[in-house]
């Protein structure tokens, strides 16, 4: 107990130093309360920002779980093209919490007679990729000649 008499001593003694430390003590302890005062109050507002905004669906199909599905079950051949059904992005767009939708929708095709354009840094990385480590694709798939990217709405696009 001699330490805290010591401590008591040294206290009264220093009156200038020990009103100092707890002065600074104080403002840093507010300033940390402070500091999760206000991220907890910006928490908050984000939360109730997205209630009273409601929210942007973007309804898409998952076609990286259509293949892993498809090379469980061991098919091959060119895979059917599954989409969303029109009643199902109707019943999204209904939400009360749905702000508005939009659809994405994607299509391949190839081409016996028309060729495709390339130019010459495309024909230099395409002779790259032929090389050591190029994908293969599966025995009856062919590259497709053409990709098609559909949307409802290019404003609801994230840029």
């Amino acid at each position: 107990m001699n330490f805290l008499k010591r401590a008591g001593k040294s206290i009264i003694a220093r009156k200038g130093k020990t009103l100092i430390m707890l002065i600074i003590l104080t403002v840093i302890g507010s300033l940390v309360l402070s500091g999760f005062a206000i991220q907890e109050a910006a928490k908050n507002a984000g939360e109730e920002a997205r209630k009273e905004l409601g929210a942007t669906v973007t309804l898409q199909v998952d076609r990286q779980k259509q293949m892993q599905e498809r090379q469980a079950s061991g098919e091959r051949g060119r895979p059917e093209q599954q989409a969303i059904s029109l009643e199902e992005i109707k019943a999204v767009a209904k939400l009360s919490e749905v702000k508005s939708t939009n659809y994405l929708s994607q299509a391949t095709a190839t081409s016996s007679s028309v060729d495709p354009v390339t130019s010459e840094s495309a024909a230099a990385s395409d002779s790259e990729q032929k090389g050591p480590g190029a994908m293969e694709m599966p025995e009856g798939m062919t590259t497709p000649d053409f990709s098609l990217n559909g949307v409802t709405s290019m404003e609801l696009m994230n840029t």
